[in-house]
């Protein structure tokens, strides 16, 4: 498969909730890069929804929040 990223991928494996259409779910990542975020979900979001991630770096105290949208979904 050609893969032409802008970003490298770094395997990284974090807790991170996140909401969209005033649902909070749970899921991990599965990798991270300066583009975004791969995240294993149990019910995936449709292209073009707005969340809000809430993300558990080992290195802080308290989450880092971040906005972003589905780019692409694999159910």
């Amino acid at each position: 498969m050609n893969e032409n990223r802008v970003h490298n991928r770094l395997p990284i494996k974090i807790k991170v909730d996140f909401t969209s259409d005033d649902a909070v779910q749970g899921a991990f990542s599965l990798n991270l890069s300066a583009g975004g975020i791969y995240l294993a979900t149990q019910k995936p979001l449709p292209p073009g929804d707005t969340v809000v991630l809430q993300l558990y770096l080992p290195s802080l105290d308290g989450p880092v929040e971040v906005l972003g949208e589905v780019v692409w979904s694999n159910a």
